[in-house]
Protein backbone atom coordinates (compact mmCIF):
# COMPACT_ATOMS: atom_id res chain seq x y z
CA UNK A 1 0.00 0.00 0.00
CA UNK A 2 2.79 2.41 0.92
CA UNK A 3 4.66 1.67 -2.33
CA UNK A 4 1.49 2.30 -4.35
CA UNK A 5 1.18 5.65 -2.62
CA UNK A 6 4.78 6.54 -3.51
CA UNK A 7 4.25 5.45 -7.13
CA UNK A 8 1.05 7.50 -7.32
CA UNK A 9 2.82 10.61 -6.00
CA UNK A 10 5.59 10.20 -8.59
CA UNK A 11 3.08 9.87 -11.43
CA UNK A 12 1.00 12.84 -10.23
CA UNK A 13 4.01 15.16 -9.90
CA UNK A 14 5.09 14.25 -13.46
CA UNK A 15 1.58 14.93 -14.78
CA UNK A 16 1.06 18.27 -13.04
CA UNK A 17 4.57 19.41 -13.97
CA UNK A 18 3.48 19.14 -17.61
CA UNK A 19 -0.31 19.62 -17.60
CA UNK A 20 -0.74 21.62 -14.40
CA UNK A 21 -0.44 25.10 -15.90
CA UNK A 22 -4.17 25.46 -16.73
CA UNK A 23 -5.97 28.04 -14.62
CA UNK A 24 -8.96 26.91 -12.55
CA UNK A 25 -11.81 29.23 -13.66
CA UNK A 26 -9.56 32.25 -13.04
CA UNK A 27 -9.66 31.65 -9.27
CA UNK A 28 -7.08 33.88 -7.60
CA UNK A 29 -5.37 33.79 -4.22
CA UNK A 30 -3.50 36.97 -3.25
CA UNK A 31 -3.76 38.09 -6.86
CA UNK A 32 -2.18 34.89 -8.22
CA UNK A 33 -4.13 32.64 -10.61
CA UNK A 34 -4.64 29.18 -9.08
CA UNK A 35 -3.43 26.28 -11.24
CA UNK A 36 -3.17 22.57 -10.40
CA UNK A 37 0.62 22.92 -10.49
CA UNK A 38 0.64 25.76 -7.97
CA UNK A 39 -1.96 24.10 -5.77
CA UNK A 40 -1.06 20.40 -5.77
CA UNK A 41 2.76 20.58 -5.74
CA UNK A 42 3.03 21.84 -2.10
CA UNK A 43 0.49 19.22 -0.99
CA UNK A 44 2.48 16.42 -2.64
CA UNK A 45 5.67 17.74 -1.07
CA UNK A 46 4.25 17.63 2.47
CA UNK A 47 2.92 14.10 1.90
CA UNK A 48 6.38 13.05 0.67
CA UNK A 49 8.04 14.78 3.59
CA UNK A 50 5.71 13.03 6.04
CA UNK A 51 6.47 9.59 4.57
CA UNK A 52 10.17 10.37 4.31
CA UNK A 53 10.74 11.32 7.95
CA UNK A 54 8.52 8.54 9.29
CA UNK A 55 10.97 6.10 7.77
CA UNK A 56 14.12 5.70 9.88
CA UNK A 57 16.04 4.42 6.87
CA UNK A 58 15.19 7.63 4.99
CA UNK A 59 16.48 9.75 7.85
CA UNK A 60 19.74 7.80 7.78
CA UNK A 61 20.01 8.43 4.02
CA UNK A 62 19.56 12.17 4.59
CA UNK A 63 22.41 12.13 7.10
CA UNK A 64 24.74 10.16 4.85
CA UNK A 65 23.98 11.53 1.38
CA UNK A 66 25.19 15.11 1.48
CA UNK A 67 24.02 15.83 -2.08
CA UNK A 68 20.45 16.26 -0.82
CA UNK A 69 21.67 18.92 1.60
CA UNK A 70 23.55 20.58 -1.25
CA UNK A 71 20.34 20.75 -3.32
CA UNK A 72 18.46 22.28 -0.41
CA UNK A 73 21.31 24.72 0.19
CA UNK A 74 21.47 25.86 -3.46
CA UNK A 75 17.77 26.69 -3.61
CA UNK A 76 17.57 28.25 -0.14
CA UNK A 77 20.42 30.60 -1.15
CA UNK A 78 18.74 31.32 -4.50
CA UNK A 79 15.27 32.01 -3.05
CA UNK A 80 16.66 34.03 -0.11
CA UNK A 81 18.70 36.17 -2.48
CA UNK A 82 15.64 36.73 -4.67
CA UNK A 83 13.60 37.85 -1.66
CA UNK A 84 16.42 40.18 -0.62
CA UNK A 85 16.43 41.72 -4.11
CA UNK A 86 12.67 42.34 -3.86
CA UNK A 87 13.25 44.27 -0.64
CA UNK A 88 16.15 46.46 -1.78
CA UNK A 89 15.55 47.10 -5.50
CA UNK A 90 13.11 49.96 -5.98
CA UNK A 91 11.75 49.52 -9.50
CA UNK A 92 10.72 45.87 -9.23
CA UNK A 93 7.09 44.82 -9.63
CA UNK A 94 6.48 43.24 -6.21
CA UNK A 95 3.53 41.13 -7.37
CA UNK A 96 5.36 39.71 -10.39
CA UNK A 97 8.53 39.24 -8.33
CA UNK A 98 6.73 37.27 -5.62
CA UNK A 99 5.04 35.18 -8.29
CA UNK A 100 8.42 34.27 -9.76
CA UNK A 101 9.89 33.47 -6.33
CA UNK A 102 6.88 31.24 -5.65
CA UNK A 103 7.42 29.54 -9.02
CA UNK A 104 11.07 29.02 -8.14
CA UNK A 105 9.99 27.49 -4.82
CA UNK A 106 7.59 25.16 -6.64
CA UNK A 107 10.43 24.03 -8.90
CA UNK A 108 12.52 23.28 -5.82
CA UNK A 109 9.64 21.23 -4.38
CA UNK A 110 9.27 19.26 -7.64
CA UNK A 111 12.96 18.33 -7.45
CA UNK A 112 12.63 17.20 -3.83
CA UNK A 113 9.44 15.23 -4.55
CA UNK A 114 11.23 13.30 -7.31
CA UNK A 115 14.25 12.66 -5.04
CA UNK A 116 12.06 11.50 -2.13
CA UNK A 117 10.00 9.29 -4.46
CA UNK A 118 13.09 7.54 -5.83
CA UNK A 119 14.48 7.08 -2.31
CA UNK A 120 11.15 5.60 -1.24
CA UNK A 121 11.39 2.86 -3.87
CA UNK A 122 9.84 4.40 -6.98
CA UNK A 123 11.51 3.10 -10.14
CA UNK A 124 12.76 5.91 -12.38
CA UNK A 125 11.32 4.03 -15.37
CA UNK A 126 7.84 4.77 -13.98
CA UNK A 127 8.47 8.52 -14.24
CA UNK A 128 10.04 8.08 -17.68
CA UNK A 129 7.10 6.04 -18.98
CA UNK A 130 4.68 8.65 -17.64
CA UNK A 131 6.60 11.36 -19.50
CA UNK A 132 6.57 9.24 -22.67
CA UNK A 133 2.80 8.77 -22.52
CA UNK A 134 2.22 12.50 -21.98
CA UNK A 135 4.61 13.33 -24.80
CA UNK A 136 2.84 11.00 -27.25
CA UNK A 137 -0.56 12.35 -26.18
CA UNK A 138 0.56 15.92 -26.88
CA UNK A 139 2.07 14.82 -30.18
CA UNK A 140 -1.27 13.35 -31.26
CA UNK A 141 -3.09 16.47 -30.12
CA UNK A 142 -0.63 18.60 -32.09
CA UNK A 143 -1.49 16.60 -35.21
CA UNK A 144 -5.18 17.17 -34.45
CA UNK A 145 -4.50 20.92 -34.23
CA UNK A 146 -2.61 20.92 -37.51
CA UNK A 147 -5.50 19.18 -39.26
CA UNK A 148 -8.46 20.99 -37.73
CA UNK A 149 -7.11 24.41 -36.78
CA UNK A 150 -8.62 23.94 -33.32
CA UNK A 151 -6.58 25.28 -30.38
CA UNK A 152 -7.05 25.19 -26.62
CA UNK A 153 -7.89 28.39 -24.77
CA UNK A 154 -4.31 28.48 -23.47
CA UNK A 155 -2.97 29.04 -26.99
CA UNK A 156 -2.20 32.37 -28.62
CA UNK A 157 -4.14 31.03 -31.62
CA UNK A 158 -7.34 30.37 -29.66
CA UNK A 159 -8.91 33.80 -30.07
CA UNK A 160 -7.92 34.20 -33.69
CA UNK A 161 -9.33 30.86 -34.82
CA UNK A 162 -11.71 29.89 -32.02
CA UNK A 163 -14.74 29.30 -34.26
CA UNK A 164 -13.09 28.09 -37.43
CA UNK A 165 -12.88 24.36 -36.78
CA UNK A 166 -12.68 22.46 -40.11
CA UNK A 167 -13.60 25.57 -42.03
CA UNK A 168 -11.56 28.51 -43.28
CA UNK A 169 -8.24 27.91 -41.53
CA UNK A 170 -5.35 28.35 -43.91
CA UNK A 171 -3.64 24.95 -43.81
CA UNK A 172 -0.36 26.56 -44.84
CA UNK A 173 -0.05 28.07 -41.34
CA UNK A 174 0.88 24.64 -39.93
CA UNK A 175 0.82 25.70 -36.27
CA UNK A 176 0.28 23.60 -33.13
CA UNK A 177 0.70 24.79 -29.56
CA UNK A 178 -1.08 22.01 -27.59
CA UNK A 179 -1.25 23.10 -23.91
CA UNK A 180 1.34 25.85 -24.39
CA UNK A 181 0.90 29.50 -25.31
CA UNK A 182 2.74 29.38 -28.63
CA UNK A 183 4.63 27.05 -30.96
CA UNK A 184 8.01 28.17 -29.57
CA UNK A 185 7.07 26.96 -26.09
CA UNK A 186 5.81 23.65 -27.46
CA UNK A 187 8.94 23.30 -29.63
CA UNK A 188 11.06 23.64 -26.49
CA UNK A 189 9.10 20.81 -24.88
CA UNK A 190 9.57 18.64 -27.99
CA UNK A 191 13.30 19.37 -28.12
CA UNK A 192 13.88 18.46 -24.47
CA UNK A 193 12.00 15.16 -24.43
CA UNK A 194 12.55 13.80 -27.97
CA UNK A 195 15.94 12.30 -26.90
CA UNK A 196 14.07 9.95 -24.55
CA UNK A 197 13.03 8.08 -27.69
CA UNK A 198 16.62 7.70 -28.92
CA UNK A 199 16.97 4.88 -26.40
CA UNK A 200 15.04 1.63 -26.73
CA UNK A 201 14.94 -1.66 -24.83
CA UNK A 202 13.80 -4.09 -27.53
CA UNK A 203 13.02 -4.37 -31.24
CA UNK A 204 9.34 -3.59 -30.70
CA UNK A 205 10.19 -0.17 -29.33
CA UNK A 206 12.36 0.73 -32.32
CA UNK A 207 9.42 1.13 -34.73
CA UNK A 208 7.36 3.19 -32.26
CA UNK A 209 10.34 5.41 -31.41
CA UNK A 210 11.07 6.09 -35.09
CA UNK A 211 7.45 7.14 -35.65
CA UNK A 212 7.50 9.42 -32.61
CA UNK A 213 10.83 10.98 -33.62
CA UNK A 214 9.68 11.44 -37.22
CA UNK A 215 6.50 13.24 -36.16
CA UNK A 216 8.47 15.34 -33.66
CA UNK A 217 11.09 16.41 -36.20
CA UNK A 218 8.38 16.96 -38.81
CA UNK A 219 6.49 19.31 -36.50
CA UNK A 220 9.66 21.23 -35.67
CA UNK A 221 10.32 21.64 -39.40
CA UNK A 222 6.76 22.85 -39.91
CA UNK A 223 7.18 25.38 -37.09
CA UNK A 224 10.58 26.47 -38.47
CA UNK A 225 11.85 25.95 -34.89
CA UNK A 226 15.56 26.03 -35.73
CA UNK A 227 16.71 26.32 -32.10
CA UNK A 228 14.79 23.19 -31.15
CA UNK A 229 16.01 21.34 -34.25
CA UNK A 230 19.59 22.26 -33.36
CA UNK A 231 19.10 21.03 -29.77
CA UNK A 232 17.72 17.66 -30.92
CA UNK A 233 20.45 17.40 -33.54
CA UNK A 234 23.26 17.93 -31.02
CA UNK A 235 21.73 15.33 -28.67
CA UNK A 236 21.50 12.81 -31.51
CA UNK A 237 25.07 13.56 -32.59
CA UNK A 238 26.21 12.63 -29.07
CA UNK A 239 24.11 9.47 -29.32
CA UNK A 240 25.92 8.52 -32.55
CA UNK A 241 29.35 9.26 -31.02
CA UNK A 242 28.49 7.01 -28.08
CA UNK A 243 27.47 4.29 -30.56
CA UNK A 244 30.88 4.38 -32.26
CA UNK A 245 32.72 4.48 -28.94
CA UNK A 246 30.90 1.41 -27.57
CA UNK A 247 32.73 -1.88 -28.02
CA UNK A 248 29.58 -3.87 -28.78
CA UNK A 249 27.88 -2.38 -31.83
CA UNK A 250 24.38 -3.40 -32.85
CA UNK A 251 23.43 -3.40 -36.57
CA UNK A 252 19.88 -2.48 -35.50
CA UNK A 253 21.22 0.60 -33.73
CA UNK A 254 23.05 1.66 -36.90
CA UNK A 255 19.90 1.26 -39.00
CA UNK A 256 17.92 3.16 -36.35
CA UNK A 257 20.46 6.01 -36.47
CA UNK A 258 20.36 6.28 -40.26
CA UNK A 259 16.55 6.34 -40.32
CA UNK A 260 16.38 8.96 -37.56
CA UNK A 261 18.85 11.22 -39.41
CA UNK A 262 16.80 10.89 -42.58
CA UNK A 263 13.64 12.13 -40.83
CA UNK A 264 14.99 15.68 -41.06
CA UNK A 265 14.65 15.52 -44.86
CA UNK A 266 11.26 13.83 -45.30
CA UNK A 267 9.18 13.86 -42.11
CA UNK A 268 7.66 17.34 -42.57
CA UNK A 269 6.70 16.59 -46.18
CA UNK A 270 4.95 13.37 -45.22
CA UNK A 271 3.18 15.06 -42.29
CA UNK A 272 1.87 17.97 -44.36
CA UNK A 273 0.73 15.60 -47.12
CA UNK A 274 -1.16 13.42 -44.62
CA UNK A 275 -2.66 16.45 -42.86
CA UNK A 276 -3.82 17.92 -46.17
CA UNK A 277 -5.35 14.64 -47.34
CA UNK A 278 -7.28 14.15 -44.09
CA UNK A 279 -8.42 17.76 -44.16
CA UNK A 280 -9.55 17.41 -47.78
CA UNK A 281 -11.64 14.37 -46.89
CA UNK A 282 -13.24 16.12 -43.90
CA UNK A 283 -13.96 19.47 -45.55
CA UNK A 284 -14.54 18.21 -49.11
CA UNK A 285 -12.18 20.95 -50.24
CA UNK A 286 -9.01 20.89 -52.26
CA UNK A 287 -6.16 21.74 -49.89
CA UNK A 288 -3.14 23.09 -51.66
CA UNK A 289 -0.16 20.82 -51.96
CA UNK A 290 2.88 21.06 -49.79
CA UNK A 291 4.88 22.04 -52.86
CA UNK A 292 2.79 25.20 -53.22
CA UNK A 293 3.88 26.43 -49.79
CA UNK A 294 7.43 27.38 -49.01
CA UNK A 295 9.18 25.98 -46.00
CA UNK A 296 12.56 27.25 -44.93
CA UNK A 297 15.24 24.64 -44.41
CA UNK A 298 17.58 24.65 -41.42
CA UNK A 299 20.57 25.99 -43.34
CA UNK A 300 18.49 28.73 -44.94
CA UNK A 301 17.05 29.79 -41.61
CA UNK A 302 20.46 29.96 -39.91
CA UNK A 303 21.83 31.99 -42.83
CA UNK A 304 18.91 34.42 -42.73
CA UNK A 305 18.86 34.79 -38.94
CA UNK A 306 22.55 35.01 -38.12
CA UNK A 307 24.50 35.84 -41.28
CA UNK A 308 22.41 37.88 -43.71
CA UNK A 309 20.34 39.59 -41.02
CA UNK A 310 17.17 39.15 -43.12
CA UNK A 311 15.53 37.16 -40.33
CA UNK A 312 14.38 39.33 -37.43
CA UNK A 313 14.05 36.69 -34.71
CA UNK A 314 17.71 35.63 -34.54
CA UNK A 315 18.97 39.20 -34.57
CA UNK A 316 16.54 40.26 -31.84
CA UNK A 317 17.58 37.33 -29.65
CA UNK A 318 21.28 38.04 -30.01
CA UNK A 319 20.75 41.77 -29.41
CA UNK A 320 18.75 40.97 -26.27
CA UNK A 321 21.34 38.52 -24.90
CA UNK A 322 24.31 40.82 -25.54
CA UNK A 323 22.55 43.95 -24.27
CA UNK A 324 21.34 42.25 -21.10
CA UNK A 325 24.70 40.62 -20.39
CA UNK A 326 26.56 43.91 -20.72
CA UNK A 327 24.05 45.91 -18.73
CA UNK A 328 23.91 43.34 -15.93
CA UNK A 329 27.51 44.21 -15.10
CA UNK A 330 27.23 47.87 -16.06
CA UNK A 331 24.03 48.66 -14.12
CA UNK A 332 24.02 46.07 -11.32
CA UNK A 333 27.74 45.17 -11.03
CA UNK A 334 26.79 41.56 -11.76
CA UNK A 335 24.27 41.38 -8.88
CA UNK A 336 21.20 41.10 -11.13
CA UNK A 337 18.04 43.08 -11.81
CA UNK A 338 15.95 40.95 -9.43
CA UNK A 339 12.94 38.61 -9.90
CA UNK A 340 11.03 39.56 -13.08
CA UNK A 341 13.47 42.46 -13.49
CA UNK A 342 14.74 41.02 -16.79
CA UNK A 343 11.46 41.81 -18.56
CA UNK A 344 11.49 45.40 -17.28
CA UNK A 345 15.06 45.78 -18.48
CA UNK A 346 14.21 44.52 -21.98
CA UNK A 347 11.27 46.91 -22.21
CA UNK A 348 13.56 49.80 -21.32
CA UNK A 349 16.29 48.75 -23.80
CA UNK A 350 17.33 51.33 -26.35
CA UNK A 351 20.00 49.44 -28.31
CA UNK A 352 18.33 48.09 -31.43
CA UNK A 353 15.52 45.58 -31.48
CA UNK A 354 15.03 43.64 -28.25
CA UNK A 355 12.69 40.82 -27.23
CA UNK A 356 9.76 41.52 -24.92
CA UNK A 357 10.64 38.55 -22.65
CA UNK A 358 13.69 36.39 -21.82
CA UNK A 359 13.58 33.49 -24.33
CA UNK A 360 16.67 32.02 -22.63
CA UNK A 361 16.86 30.33 -19.24
CA UNK A 362 20.59 30.99 -18.81
CA UNK A 363 20.27 34.68 -19.66
CA UNK A 364 17.22 34.94 -17.41
CA UNK A 365 19.04 33.55 -14.37
CA UNK A 366 22.22 35.58 -14.95
CA UNK A 367 20.46 38.86 -15.62
CA UNK A 368 17.88 38.62 -12.85
CA UNK A 369 19.79 36.90 -10.06
CA UNK A 370 23.34 37.87 -10.90
CA UNK A 371 26.59 36.10 -11.57
CA UNK A 372 26.89 34.54 -8.08
CA UNK A 373 23.57 32.62 -8.24
CA UNK A 374 24.19 31.79 -11.89
CA UNK A 375 27.58 30.22 -11.15
CA UNK A 376 26.28 28.29 -8.12
CA UNK A 377 23.42 26.80 -10.13
CA UNK A 378 25.40 26.07 -13.31
CA UNK A 379 28.31 24.51 -11.41
CA UNK A 380 25.80 22.38 -9.51
CA UNK A 381 24.27 21.19 -12.82
CA UNK A 382 27.72 20.48 -14.27
CA UNK A 383 28.55 18.35 -11.23
CA UNK A 384 25.31 16.39 -11.66
CA UNK A 385 25.94 15.92 -15.39
CA UNK A 386 29.50 14.68 -14.86
CA UNK A 387 28.22 12.27 -12.20
CA UNK A 388 25.66 10.91 -14.66
CA UNK A 389 28.32 10.41 -17.34
CA UNK A 390 30.44 8.46 -14.85
CA UNK A 391 27.39 6.38 -13.93
CA UNK A 392 26.73 5.50 -17.56
CA UNK A 393 30.36 4.58 -18.20
CA UNK A 394 30.24 2.29 -15.19
CA UNK A 395 26.78 0.70 -15.53
CA UNK A 396 25.74 1.23 -19.20
CA UNK A 397 22.24 1.96 -17.90
CA UNK A 398 19.90 2.99 -20.73
CA UNK A 399 17.80 5.27 -18.54
CA UNK A 400 20.95 7.15 -17.51
CA UNK A 401 21.88 7.45 -21.20
CA UNK A 402 18.43 8.87 -21.96
CA UNK A 403 18.82 11.41 -19.12
CA UNK A 404 22.23 12.48 -20.47
CA UNK A 405 20.79 13.00 -23.97
CA UNK A 406 17.85 14.97 -22.55
CA UNK A 407 20.35 17.16 -20.64
CA UNK A 408 22.34 17.89 -23.78
CA UNK A 409 19.22 18.92 -25.67
CA UNK A 410 18.04 20.91 -22.62
CA UNK A 411 21.16 23.12 -22.75
CA UNK A 412 20.13 24.49 -26.15
CA UNK A 413 16.35 24.04 -26.08
CA UNK A 414 15.97 26.58 -23.26
CA UNK A 415 17.03 29.33 -25.70
CA UNK A 416 13.63 29.08 -27.39
CA UNK A 417 10.66 29.35 -24.98
CA UNK A 418 9.61 32.36 -22.93
CA UNK A 419 10.49 32.59 -19.22
CA UNK A 420 11.54 28.97 -18.71
CA UNK A 421 11.73 29.30 -14.91
CA UNK A 422 7.93 28.98 -14.73
CA UNK A 423 7.69 25.62 -16.52
CA UNK A 424 7.17 22.73 -14.11
CA UNK A 425 8.50 20.14 -16.55
CA UNK A 426 11.91 21.88 -16.65
CA UNK A 427 12.27 21.23 -12.90
CA UNK A 428 11.06 17.66 -13.41
CA UNK A 429 14.09 17.13 -15.66
CA UNK A 430 16.43 18.50 -12.96
CA UNK A 431 14.69 16.32 -10.35
CA UNK A 432 15.26 13.15 -12.38
CA UNK A 433 18.91 14.13 -12.87
CA UNK A 434 19.59 14.80 -9.19
CA UNK A 435 17.48 11.86 -8.04
CA UNK A 436 19.45 9.44 -10.24
CA UNK A 437 22.76 10.64 -8.80
CA UNK A 438 21.38 10.49 -5.25
CA UNK A 439 20.28 6.87 -5.80
CA UNK A 440 23.74 5.95 -7.06
CA UNK A 441 25.28 7.40 -3.89
CA UNK A 442 22.78 5.50 -1.72
CA UNK A 443 23.85 2.23 -3.36
CA UNK A 444 27.46 3.02 -2.46
CA UNK A 445 26.72 3.53 1.25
Amino acid sequence: MKQKCNNTIAVIVAIIAVFGMFNLNNIRILGMVVTPYRLITPILFFICLFHFFRNEKSRDILNNVHLIKVVVGVFIIWITYGCFQLLVIDNLNLKEGLKEIYGLGLGFLVILIVIFSLINGVNSSLIFNTIKLMYIFLLLFACFEMITGYHLYTSRMANEFSENLFSTIDSSKRIATTIFYNENDYSGFIAIFTPIFFVYNNKKEVFLNIIVIAISVGLLRCFDAWTAIFAVGVAFLIYIIIYFIEKEKSPLQLIFSVVVISTYFWSHKILVYIFNQIRSIITHQNIRNFNDAEMADFQGTIKAQLIDGTGKSGGMRINSYIDSFKDTFKDTFGLGYGPSGYVNHLREGEKGLLLANPHCLWSEILTQYGVFIFLIYVLFLIYIFISLVKLYIRDKNKIILAIILVDISYIFAVFGPSSFLNYGYSWLVIGINVGSVVMSKIKNI
